[in-house]
């Protein structure tokens, strides 16, 4: 029996102008709970199965056209902590969504 491929999960993050979040320690944190389950990296040229983008505020300035085109599944953050794994377990699992974005603590599914 082959070995099952971890999904890929890239990070982008805004410009980090007006951050009311540690977007830096949100992503660690969301490689510490991961552990072995995904592979982490920040988000580059090559696709991955989920973005995640971490915005320091409710502007999301960092989540671009592009993204979509990096990744078939996205997860946006807006200025408010959340539980990216939970969030990255969830977009994967959920055939009828794309996006999962977290505004003023409501998330939102599109």
């Amino acid at each position: 029996m082959g070995a099952m491929s971890r999904s890929r999960v890239g990070i982008k993050f805004c410009g980090g102008c007006n951050s009311r979040i540690d977007r830096l320690g949100l992503a660690k944190e969301l490689e510490e709970k991961a552990g072995d389950r995904f592979q982490i990296d920040l988000l580059g040229d090559s696709p991955v199965d989920v973005v995640v983008v971490i915005n320091g505020c409710k502007k999301g300035c960092g989540f671009t056209p592009d993204v979509l085109e990096k990744g078939r599944k996205c997860v946006v953050v807006e200025g408010e902590n959340v539980d990216l794994l939970q969030a990255v377990e969830e977009v994967l699992s959920r055939g009828d969504v794309r996006v999962i974005r977290f505004v003023d603590g409501f998330k939102l599914a599109e």
